[in-house]
This record gives structure tokens, sequence and C-alpha cells, in this order.
């Protein structure tokens, strides 16, 4: 079995050698191991080695090379983050724009980390749309958790029915028993 692969997406079936690896690890001799600082590999990796993530940033995820933290005169685009003493990324958030509206795409951080610095990651976000002429941000909230969170941000629920993404209604989908929010940022 592959429970003792640390990082195995997939094994042989007898042997329970690793022959692929999760995001983030690359495959060596049977195993997976962790891909090393500002380098990332895909789902799947079958190869020895891992993709260099860009070099205009200092941080970027092990599992996609999605750059959070930038060099000196270089900026996130649609994006903001927050690291820890030890250069750990403990809070990251964007947007893709949608003509005037940006669409919260990522917003994930440690659950200990403080609602205030989670609200000032927020603020951060909310300049840089501004910057960008986004007139609203819009969330999909599948949880009420997650909804709850956006309340305290000041979001407010939308019409559902009215909610359109790529020309479709979202019943039928995977979000069809979410929450639309909205926050708009000139209040």
């Amino acid at each position: 079995s592959c429970t003792t692969c640390s990082g195995c997406s997939a094994c042989g079936s007898t042997t329970g050698v690793c022959t692929a690896c999760k995001a983030g690890y690359k495959l060596v001799s049977g195993k997976c191991n962790v891909c090393e600082t500002m380098t990332y590999s895909n789902e799947g990796n079958t190869v020895s080695t891992c993709k260099d993530c860009s070099n205009t940033c200092t941080v970027c995820i092990a599992s996609t090379g999605k750059c959070t933290k930038c060099k000196a005169g270089y900026i996130l685009e649609n994006g903001v983050s927050i690291v820890n003493d030890e250069n750990k990324i403990c809070g990251y958030i964007t947007y893709e724009r949608f003509y005037e509206y940006g669409l919260i795409r990522y917003f994930i951080f440690h659950k200990n980390l403080e609602y205030e610095l989670i609200n000032n990651l927020f603020l951060e976000l909310v300049k840089k749309a501004s910057n960008n002429e986004i007139e609203s941000l819009i969330a999909i909230g599948d949880s009420k958790e997650v909804v709850n969170l956006f309340y305290r941000l000041n979001f407010y629920e939308i019409d559902f029915d009215n909610f359109v993404v790529n020309d479709h209604l979202l019943y039928g989908t995977d979000f069809e028993n979410a929450t639309i929010l909205k926050y708009n940022i000139n209040n």
C-alpha cells in the first residue's frame, strides 16, 4: 500500500514503491522527497527534479509554484501574503479580475492566525484592488465558518439567482449550495 510512502500519490501494486508523487514532491529512487526551497512540482510528478519558481519571488508554494512574496522592486499581482518570523507563509489572499469585480480565488491562512492579522491582510488586498480600479470583491462561501469570516470582514450576501460565472448560473454546480458575498471597495 502507499500509506508507508510519504508524499506518494501512486505506487506499484505489489512493491509499494512510489511511482508518482504528490504536488510539492519529487520522485527519487522510488521515494518522494520534498521539493527544495524556491522549487515546486505538480500532482503526479514522476521525475527526480522540481521546477524553479520565478526568479522575481522570495517565497513560493511548493505544490503550485505560485509566488506569494516578491523580491524588492516587484509586487504580487492581484494578491497579498503575510509571512512569519521564519519567512514562512501564514496567510495568503488573491483575486481574479472580472471586469470591475474581483473574485476572491485563494484566502488561505493558519487557523491560529489572529483575526487582526487576517483583517490587515484583507485590507491590503482591498488597497491593491482599489488601485487596480476594482469596484467590488466577490466571495463564494461554502461553509458556515467561511461565510462568517466574510461577514466579519464586512461582506454581505447577494442574490444567488443573478450571479453568473462563465455565462452559467451556479445551479447544478459544486457551488449551488454556497453563499455568494460581496464587498464594496468604495463605500
